[in-house]
Parts: C-alpha cells; structure tokens; sequence
C-alpha cells in the first residue's frame, strides 16, 4: 500500500507539473496574442489614418480643379470676342469717290476693328455699346479704298 500511496503522490506530483507548465504556456500564449492584437489595432489605426490622408488629399485636389476650372471659364468669357455678322456687298468695276474723306479721329481710344463694309463696323461698335463701352465708327482711306475703323474708349 505504501507503494501504492507513493505511485499516487508521484503520479499527483507529476500531474501537478504539467498542469502548472500547461498554465505557464496558456499565459505565454494569451500574451503573444494580447501583442499580435497590438500590432493589428496600431496597423488599423495607421490604416485609417493613412485612408483619412488620402481621402482629405483628394478632396483638396477636386477642389483645386474646380477653382481652376473657375478660373478658366472666366478668362474665357473675358476674352472672347463678339461674334459678327459679316455683310458683303458685290463689287462693281467702278469705285464710288468721296469728294472729300473725313479727317481722321486720332483723339486716343484703340481702334478695335477696320473694315471695307460700313455695316460690319457698325455691327461691332453696337456690340461694344451694349457692353456700354464708348465706341465710333471712322471712316478712312486707305490705298484709295474707303475703310471705316472701329475706335472704343474704355
């Protein structure tokens, strides 16, 4: 019996043991993956901070665009020119002479158009007075040919 008492506590001891190493290795293991949770959250983290970056990058960039895009449209509508309805009129062999052509106007302004039709400059200056801008029509020779300028003050 006493044998058998010793069997037991050997067999209890031993029992003991590996139950306090299967404790040992649980811990070890509950830990590893406390740290591998870690990594993953900071990962996520990064992550999400990473995808905020960008999404805040491209929302700069669609903006940028569109305040260029602003930006050009103005400065087309700035500069585009009026449209014209060009007249024209058959020549004939023989050219109508002034007696006498009008002195030219060259009290400043800027002359904005010169044409052989005085109804295509007329066309241009009511345009410039719709804009109200002040605008003439002149009337000059040029190679004896009658021409009439459009002359705009801003």
């Amino acid at each position: 019996m006493r044998r058998e008492v010793a069997q037991s506590r050997t067999a209890s001891a031993a029992t003991a043991a590996e139950t306090a190493a299967s404790q040992v290795e649980a811990t070890r293991a509950a830990e590893a993956a406390r740290a591998e949770a870690a990594r993953a959250e900071t990962a996520r983290r990064k992550a999400q901070a990473e995808a905020a970056r960008r999404v805040a990058q491209a929302e700069a960039a669609r903006v940028e665009a569109a305040r260029a895009e602003a930006a050009r449209r103005k400065a087309q509508a700035e500069s585009r020119l009026p449209k014209l309805e060009l007249v024209s009129v058959p020549r004939t062999s023989a050219m109508p002479r002034a007696s006498s052509p009008a002195p030219a106007r060259s009290s400043g302004g800027k002359i904005v158009g010169q044409y052989a039709i005085q109804e295509n400059a007329v066309v241009l200056r009511d345009q410039y007075r719709s804009r109200n801008i002040r605008a003439e029509v002149e009337r000059t020779t040029a190679n004896q040919r009658t021409m009439y300028m459009v002359r705009i003050w801003p």
